[in-house]
């Protein structure tokens, strides 16, 4: 039997021992994932902060990279890394230096609605120039968005094609602006100087979406199923299994190995 007084003593020892490694537990890890610069937008008349994350292997590589901008960015910067690295060492998408875009609810619908012409100049007269600039970059542009927006980025599809060539756009509430879409893609297809696009849609169960999102999309698809638009290969995927929410993980996964897909990636 163990004695009392032993097993007392043998429990101040391990609150002895065991308060360095307690205290070493609670420090707080950081991991940097990339550079923050803040902008002073003339459009917005506001500065705007972006997150830049630049792939492995960038100082040294002297190579040229597409760019993935990320609308709604601070929250989708960090699994957008994690999903590119993979992507790109297993050779099914380009590496690929990160524009994380951030917003917060006072300003979101703003950006991606009201005033949605003043974020575009933003986006177009100041970000990409920014970039541009200061980075090593191919002049290849991915957009991803999510809700609302993947409505904004299907707005830029439709009314501002030049700005990006791939679109990744997950639950975008497209009700009531299926047709003006479709027939702007429509007539740009018909448009000798009419540059490929590569588009990517995904939607939610349907108990989870917004019928704005749901209804809208499927319209839209069974346009796009019954005339071919020249310029546009497209691809649309519904996740069954997951929340509006939880869907915008998969599908920039999903969506990043869809846009690339034509694309024959070297590492």
């Amino acid at each position: 039997m163990f004695p009392f007084r032993n097993l007392l003593q043998f429990l101040l020892m391990c609150c002895v021992f065991s308060g360095p490694a307690l205290a070493a537990s609670q420090t707080p890890y950081t991991l940097e994932l990339g550079v923050t610069h803040t902008l002073d937008s003339r459009h917005q008349a506001e500065q705007r902060r972006v997150h830049v994350y630049l792939p492995e292997g960038y100082a040294d590589s002297g190579t040229t990279y597409p760019v993935l901008y990320l609308l709604d960015g601070e929250r989708h910067f960090v699994h957008s890394i994690m999903a590119s690295r993979l992507l790109a060492e297993q050779q099914r998408t380009p590496q690929m230096v990160i524009v994380a875009i951030t917003n917060n609810d006072d300003t979101r619908s703003r950006d991606l609605y009201f005033e949605r012409d003043k974020f575009t100049a933003f986006i177009q007269e100041e970000l990409m120039p920014h970039i541009q600039s200061r980075y090593r970059v191919s002049g290849e542009n991915v957009l991803y968005g999510h809700s609302l927006a993947g409505q904004f980025a299907m707005h830029l599809l439709a009314n501002e094609p030049e700005l990006f060539d791939r679109f990744i756009v997950a639950s975008p509430p497209l009700k009531g602006i299926v047709d003006d879409v479709y027939n702007k893609l429509l007539q740009q297809g018909k448009q000798a100087a009419a540059t490929s696009k590569v588009l990517y849609m995904s939607l939610a169960n349907q108990e989870q979406e917004d019928a704005n999102a749901f209804d809208g999309v499927h319209a839209l698809v069974t346009q796009l199923e019954k005339e071919a638009i020249g310029h546009l290969r497209w691809h649309y995927e519904y996740l069954d299994k997951e929340s509006h929410i939880t869907g915008y993980y998969p599908s920039l996964f999903n969506g990043l190995t869809a846009v690339f897909a034509d694309e024959k990636i070297s590492h």
